[in-house]
């Protein structure tokens, strides 16, 4: 990048191999191939001398010579010596990870102190105020200001599920954090999982609930097994019959159905009475349980239904697509295409044009869609 006048003249002159945007009347440039720093006039800061260099914040930036990170000012005093093999800034800080002998510390760029002495294997940033750090085989939170245990060093695990969640194992169990390093969740669950990116199922002695990724209880530890959120309502289990509940914990159909899947388009496939059907967001039958099998495909939204041992095609609106019937749909399919299965033969069905069409569309297209495997 060169600057030019509105007048096009060259304000500074194009010598160099890369340069950087200027902040605070400062640029890195690169000659060759080494570093320097310049100001808004061209003039030289510091001479192009250093392998590596990264952004100033406060007036301060590290430099890399000889293999080797240190800290230096704007006019290239040395503050902090070149000893460290590699560095991470902390954002939006004066903090440093920086790496010796094969060991993290830390250290704050404004006073040039180490806060920390290299000791960690492994030091990953959580936030402005914590990391996660490994000095043995086990795990543990530390606070920016002192390198404190937030959280002892007794985590085997660790998995981020959210932006500033963080799952963690201790002693066999589950439990929550976020990434300033507070307990979200004791590490007393023996499973935790994402429903999706504001509710997480637990399950503790052999019963499940649910909880906010705040760590707040939105469903007690009272259920059997927890399903698939669909539409904002989830299937529960409890007294070996399932229902469903909302996102905020209200059970708004109470377990009554042997078995309960998803919500999609306002239906969701139940079975009750040892047959299946569908019912509404009310708990309502709009078709009643009279089938030995509904299947789903949920990604095009179109039901395989089976009144006896054969299966008929039915659109979302649950109006027959297809007069054929077949042994088997292999629903599952994630593709556009859906396998059926007819007289030992196998076809492919277009997925995606079985949803909205009217039966004399879907009639007319019908030709077109199946092709027999041989």
């Amino acid at each position: 990048m060169v600057m030019l006048p509105f007048f096009g003249e060259w304000r500074i002159t194009p010598i160099y191999t890369k340069v950087s945007p200027f902040r605070d009347n400062k640029a890195i440039v690169m000659k060759g191939l080494v570093y320097g720093v310049i100001d808004c006039d061209g003039n030289v800061l510091i001479p192009p001398q250093y392998e590596m260099m990264s952004n100033f914040r406060n007036g301060k930036a590290w430099a890399k010579k000889g293999g080797l990170w240190g800290l230096v000012d704007e006019r290239g005093k040395v503050l902090i010596d070149f000893q460290h093999t590699e560095i991470n800034p902390i954002a939006d800080t004066e903090l440093s990870w920086v790496k010796k002998d094969n060991l993290w510390g830390l250290v704050n760029e404004e006073r040039g102190n180490t806060i920390c002495k290299p000791q960690f294997k492994v030091a990953q940033i959580l936030s402005e105020n914590a990391s996660l750090v490994q000095q043995t085989e086990l795990f543990g939170v530390i606070n920016h200001v002192n390198c404190g245990y937030l959280i002892p060093a007794q985590i085997s695990k660790v998995k981020k599920i959210a932006q500033h969640t963080i799952l963690y194992k201790q002693n066999n169990y589950w439990g929550l954090f976020s990434e300033l390093g507070k307990i979200l969740l004791q590490a007393e669950y023996d499973t935790i999982y994402a429903l999706d990116e504001d509710l997480l199922v637990v399950k503790k002695g052999g019963k499940y609930g649910l909880t906010a990724i705040t760590g707040k209880e939105v469903l007690p530890l009272n259920y059997e097994e927890i399903g698939e959120l669909g539409e904002g309502y989830i299937p529960v289990k409890a007294g070996g019959k399932w229902g469903y509940s909302n996102r905020l914990g209200k059970v708004y159909i109470a377990p009554a159905f042997e078995e309960a899947y998803p919500f999609k388009n306002r239906k969701a496939v139940v079975k009750s009475g040892g047959l299946y059907g569908v019912i509404d967001f009310t708990g309502k039958f709009i078709q009643k349980p009279q089938y030995a099998k509904i299947q789903r495909n949920l990604s095009y939204d179109y039901f395989a239904i089976a009144p006896k041992d054969k299966f008929y095609l039915y659109s979302s609106q649950l109006v027959r697509m297809l007069e054929s019937a077949f042994d088997s749909v292999s629903v599952a399919d994630s593709v556009s295409f859906t396998r059926v299965h007819k007289d030992g033969k196998v076809s492919f069905l277009i997925s995606h044009l079985n949803l909205h069409h009217s039966r004399g569309n879907l009639k007319k297209q019908a030709n077109c869609i199946v092709g027999i495997l041989k």
